[in-house]
């Protein structure tokens, strides 16, 4: 074989390992959100879990050939409406309120480090 053909092939696994582990990641995401107790608030109206996942499912759907990171997916999926532009907001029990956004990013970067 040439070494182009080599280093083609030896990109390609790589983007494709690095796919899966985005997956993985965006996959985690959505059993954190649908594992969660805490309620979703898009536009003022809380939402539970259920159906929080099936609305960020539909969002992903949506963006998917726009989304190749977890951060990404975060951003399209799961932060903002895209009508409004709100930010989505995370309200549980005994917590502080804080957007979705973030307490995604917090869940992403607790998922990696205890994968690493």
């Amino acid at each position: 074989m040439k070494i182009t053909t080599l280093l083609f092939l030896f990109l390609m696994s790589g983007s494709i390992h690095g796919a899966d582990y985005v997956s993985d990641e965006i996959n985690h995401l959505l059993n954190f959100v649908a594992d969660t107790e805490c309620d979703f608030i898009r536009n003022g109206v809380p939402y539970n879990a259920d159906k929080t996942v099936s609305h960020i499912k539909k969002k992903y759907a949506h963006f998917k050939k726009k989304i190749s990171t977890a951060e990404e997916f975060i951003e399209l999926s799961a932060s903002k409406s895209m009508i409004s532009k709100k930010s989505y907001f995370i309200e549980c029990v005994g917590q502080s309120t804080q957007t979705s956004k973030q307490w995604l990013l917090d869940e992403l970067m607790r998922y990696r480090a205890s994968n690493s």
